[in-house]
């Protein structure tokens, strides 16, 4: 509680997180002294406010006391990782090709920068891709998950967490300042969804791979298609490297970007009426998710939903750029390591 409390403040004072947790403040005090001697918080001086006694010595995280390592499986251009504080920021980075064994490389990473580290390590945080339709906690999912937290947690000696990349991308976006509910859609290979619910809980462990839903009303010979070997499959319109190539050869490249934004709106039309959600996040190269092409798909979900055109339905691209996984990776170590979302 007193971490959480600190989490979302600047500086506070004990008073302040006694009133914040509704702690009595000799338990606060206590806790506090062993956040300090662990290095987790440290004080900051007395507090500039004009009040009768004596100043209170404020309080803040100390987001340099510990290091991280994220790991991000997902792009097929090649997998990245990262030596970063618990908040995200970016010390010292590491690539490998794509092609290689992704646990091979994932190992190999966590090890070269856990040798640059220059604090004690909370933990290493993975992002992996849904696998084959089937969530992360499926069949394909589950093995990869297995295999990475035996190889990386025996040879490095430190925690393990893995995740989905949507799940982590909207952790990343709650920690970046975007709160309340929303729906996370994360555009690679296929698309995947997370949904964030509440102020303050994070991300759920919620990415699901999008149902293979034939949007196109009358596939064609020259419509895509899918690895579910269906014409007019949703993934087969909005997987980022399929589209991309769509985009460089046609024609029109905006009616081809529409065209993607009118079938994902259709895919997501009955989750967002179904759950009342009235903002969704998309996360995709930037070539592709922009204003222009959330705006398409907001309209979509209005007509699809019957909602007046006027309909407070917010879609909007997220606010971080290719970093979002690492940074989503290092926020779910330190929420699972200090009880910080």
């Amino acid at each position: 509680m007193v971490l959480r409390a600190l989490q979302r403040e600047t500086t506070v004072s004990r008073a302040d997180l006694a009133r914040m947790t509704g702690l009595a403040r000799p338990t606060v005090s206590e806790v506090v002294k062993h956040l300090l001697l662990d290095g987790i918080v440290v004080e900051t001086g007395q507090s500039q406010e004009t009040r009768p006694g004596k100043p209170a010595v404020m309080l803040r995280l100390d987001h340099d006391a510990t290091q991280v390592i994220a790991i991000d499986l997902s792009d097929p251009a090649g997998f990245r990782a990262a030596l970063c504080t618990p908040d995200g920021r970016i010390i010292e980075r590491a690539m490998r090709p794509a092609g290689v064994d992704a646990v091979a490389a994932a190992l190999a990473m966590a090890i070269e920068l856990a040798a640059v580290a220059t604090r004690p390590l909370l933990g290493i945080g993975i992002g992996i891709p849904v696998e084959s339709g089937r969530g992360s906690d499926g069949a394909a999912g589950a093995e990869l998950t297995e295999t990475l937290h035996r190889n990386l947690q025996v040879e490095t000696r430190t925690p393990v967490r893995v995740s989905n990349v949507a799940d982590l991308v909207a952790l990343a976006e709650h920690r970046n300042g975007r709160h309340g509910d929303f729906l996370m859609v994360r555009l690679d290979e296929r698309g995947s969804t997370a949904l964030h619910l509440g102020p303050t809980e994070g991300a759920h462990s919620t990415a699901r791979e999008l149902a293979h839903l034939v949007v196109d009303d009358a596939p064609d010979a020259g419509s895509p298609t899918c690895v579910c070997g269906r014409s007019g499959c949703i993934h087969s319109w909005i997987g980022s490297a399929a589209l991309a190539a769509r985009i460089d050869a046609a024609y029109d490249a905006r009616e081809t970007r529409r065209a993607a934004a009118h079938h994902l709106g259709r895919s997501l039309a009955g989750i967002t009426a179904a759950l009342d959600l009235k903002r969704v996040v998309i996360s995709g190269a930037d070539a592709i998710v922009d204003s222009t092409f959330c705006d398409d798909v907001a309209e979509v979900l209005r007509t699809s939903t019957a909602l007046p055109s006027g309909a407070p339905i917010e879609v909007d691209p997220a606010s971080i750029g290719q970093d979002a996984v690492l940074r989503g990776a290092a926020a779910h170590v330190a929420g699972s390591a200090l009880g910080v979302r």
